[in-house]
């Protein structure tokens, strides 16, 4: 009898075992196809910025960047921003527009930008 009783608690860790295996191989296989669907961005612009020293304040630098470039899954883009940059900190703040050039204004993306 403690023979079978010994015999059922180990075939029990096994199996507790070979369902952790598959669990960890499982999350190991999403991850790893997660990752492999991502996709690099590469891009390349010219353009001009600004640079007003305390144009967001003391201290603070107003930086207003306009360019425009080709970049991989965007294709032909302009791209504004008005940003404040802190020297002391070397914080970044402010806003950014890209537009597709070939589509003539539609398909905004916007958003801002905290770096620090």
């Amino acid at each position: 009898m403690i023979r079978t009783l010994k015999r059922t608690a180990t075939q029990r860790r096994l199996r507790r075992a070979g369902v952790l295996l598959v669990a960890i191989a499982a999350l190991a296989l999403s991850a790893q196809a997660l990752a492999s669907a991502q996709v690099p961005l590469k891009a390349a612009d010219s353009g001009s910025f600004t640079l007003t020293p305390d144009g967001c304040g003391p201290g603070v630098f107003a930086v207003v960047v306009n360019d425009a470039g080709q970049a991989t899954l965007l294709g032909a883009y302009a791209y504004h921003s008005n940003e404040c940059f802190n020297g002391a900190t070397g914080e970044f703040s402010g806003t950014f527009t890209r537009v597709p050039r070939d589509v003539g204004g539609c398909g905004r993306l916007g958003g801002r930008i905290w770096l620090g």
